[in-house]
């Protein structure tokens, strides 16, 4: 057996925050691990708006994680793991070896990602810590914005296979279906924050594209807006559409800004036809991992982040272009790319079936929870 560990991780319970969802299916993987001993300290959440619920996960999940014990005063651990934000990239006081879990969306670390207030290019080069990115574009963003290489390493994100996975047959995800108030239409799924970087306003236009054809079209659009206000976002974003674009989209949206449980969540990528993800800039891109779980074929942006665990088998790329922006860099997804691969998609009914098989067992394969904790320890026995 491999020499035990006492780790403490530093982060926030109870949030349908990227950072907190994958702080706690990390610990609940390493509650299970008999060579870790594991202590929580709960970090001040980024904004005083953010308020814990405690339904997001099944309750025996809940209790798990309210049980871990925090961090005894005199507790020397052998690793310090830090998933909250911004980043507090100084060691930990006692000594120990201390890793920042994080990511980086537009190939650079902006000044307020670090908690001292120190300018990036300042606090990064001579840090004695080491920083976790969960992509090589996120990697990248560290290095450019000065931080080692050698501090510097790769581990991704993960989905949990006893939460995400295939609708158990076509009857069940039709009765999903049926739930949602679906019935003959194509229906687009996207789930995140709708901030900019996302690129809502790109499936917008492709969907509208596709109703002009006369594809029977719903954009099923989930956003979170007990954290980010996704609900103003997306007004934001239909605003600035052009007027025969918009009228296009009358009645055609539905959108849930509601925090869900993770069993609500798979119901959506269930019951879907396809996932787009015509994103400008991400670090990971949770749900497009999780989506291809649950057997949902996928579209979305190509040169980015998803480059490092996406497959032809399950998912259809949109060309892209990088640009620059007066604080990194981005990517602009081709609309008539995207036009193009959504309508051949929707027409391609043998390449939706193997997608539908396809996705599940290449994920599961690859990139669950267990796998990201694989790595995770594997990383630290090297250091601690």
């Amino acid at each position: 057996m491999p020499f035990p560990l006492t780790i403490v991780i530093e982060g926030w319970h109870h949030i349908p925050h990227s950072y907190a969802m994958c702080t706690q299916q990390i610990e609940l993987e390493l509650l299970g691990r008999p060579d870790v001993r594991l202590f929580h300290t709960h970090q001040p959440y980024a904004s005083d708006a953010w308020k814990p619920d405690l339904k997001l996960f099944s309750q025996a999940e809940t209790e798990k994680l309210q049980a871990i014990p925090p961090r005894p005063p005199d507790l020397r651990p052998d690793v310090v793991l830090r998933m909250d934000w911004p980043f507090r990239l100084e060691r930990d006081p006692s000594g120990c070896e201390t890793f920042v879990w994080g990511t980086t969306e537009f190939l650079c670390v902006p000044p307020l990602f670090i908690a001292s207030g120190r300018p990036p290019r300042e606090e990064l080069p001579d840090i004695k810590t080491h920083i976790i990115a969960l992509s090589h574009w996120a990697a990248a963003g560290f290095l450019e914005s000065g931080s080692p290489a050698e501090r510097v390493h790769v581990v991704p994100a993960g989905f949990n296979p006893a939460i995400f996975y295939p609708p158990t047959n076509m009857f069940n995800r039709q009765q999903l279906r049926e739930s949602f108030g679906w019935n003959d239409e194509c229906v687009l799924l996207n789930i995140s924050a709708l901030s900019p970087n996302k690129g809502i306003q790109y499936l917008l236009y492709a969907a509208a594209h596709a109703i002009d054809r006369g594809v029977n079209m719903r954009v099923v659009i989930k956003g979170t807006d007990s954290l980010y206000s996704s609900n103003k976002m997306l007004q934001r974003c239909l605003e600035k559409l052009p007027r025969d674009v918009a009228e296009k989209l009358t009645d055609r949206i539905q959108y849930c800004g509601d925090n869900i449980t993770t069993d609500q969540l798979r119901a959506f990528y269930q019951a879907a036809d396809f996932y787009v993800s015509a994103y400008m800039a991400e670090g990971f891109n949770m749900p497009v991992l999780e989506a291809a779980a649950c057997g949902l074929p996928v579209i979305c942006t190509a040169g980015g982040s998803t480059e490092d665990f996406i497959d032809s088998s399950w998912c259809r790329t949109i060309q892209s272009r990088i640009f620059e922006e007066p604080d990194g860099c981005a990517l602009e997804p081709n609309i008539d790319s995207l036009i193009t691969v959504l309508t051949n998609s929707i027409s391609d009914r043998e390449w939706i079936q193997s997608a539908r098989l396809a996705g599940p067992a290449w994920v599961k394969e690859r990139y669950t929870w267990t796998h990201v904790v694989d790595q995770l320890l594997k990383l630290f026995r090297r250091f601690a």
